[in-house]
């Protein structure tokens, strides 16, 4: 059974790229270029929930996708800052709304620095 917090955070993403759309991700063509990254294993759940990789151009371009199972999502681009965070999809969807409550991104300053370029891409039109 899916988590049911991963329907929300992948509408809220889908809304973010349309708003500002990055290049798509080549399947098993060359890594896209990006300056930040983040892989989210949304692993902290009893349900199912995918692991997702969200990603910022340098035109301030947004895009993510679900990870395909066995990969390894950083391997889809090539990040100047590049992060993971396990956390569960309820507390993805509470940072996506602009909660700060929580341990989503309690990690280092390489994970803040990307959680801040993911969080200016993807709250604007909140």
């Amino acid at each position: 059974m899916l988590d049911p917090a991963v329907t929300e955070v992948e509408a809220l993403l889908t809304a973010a790229a349309a708003r500002r759309a990055a290049p798509p991700l080549a399947s098993g063509g060359p890594r896209l270029s990006v300056t930040h990254a983040l892989a989210v294993c949304a692993c902290i759940t009893l349900d199912d929930a995918p692991t997702w990789l969200l990603y910022v151009t340098a035109d301030g371009g947004f895009g993510w996708t679900r990870d395909p199972d066995g990969d390894e999502p950083l391997a889809l681009v090539d990040a100047q800052f590049a992060a993971v965070e396990h956390a569960a999809p309820s507390d993805v969807l509470a940072w996506l709304q602009g909660s700060t409550n929580g341990s989503f991104g309690d990690g280092g300053p390489e994970l803040r620095a990307v959680l801040d370029a993911l969080a200016q891409v993807t709250a604007a039109g909140r």
